[in-house]
């Protein structure tokens, strides 16, 4: 929503953003998909960025090397898939 996006732009830099991006394309009227959550990534610039809750339409090692160079190239942000098991040391 809007006042989080306004919330979190207000706050310190962000040092790990962990967000759902369920479709690379699809619509999803709960969920984002990966344009979106890109959108949001780019607009509060954090140091890391997670994707969480893809669907089978993501192939992890072609779909991530793309997102990953993507956006580091184009957009200075590192960005990529979460796995399960993946862990986050936050602090």
């Amino acid at each position: 929503p809007d006042a989080t996006v306004v919330a979190l732009t207000n706050q310190s830099p962000i040092d790990v953003l962990v967000i759902d991006a369920l479709y690379l394309e699809d619509v999803h009227g709960t969920h984002m998909n990966y344009r979106q959550a890109m959108d949001v990534a780019k607009l509060l610039r954090p140091k890391k960025t997670y994707l969480i809750g893809m669907g089978d339409d993501f192939d992890y090692d072609q779909t991530n090397s793309v997102i990953r160079t993507e956006m580091l190239q184009s957009h200075g942000l590192d960005v990529e898939m979460s796995y399960d098991g993946l862990l986050v040391h936050l602090g």
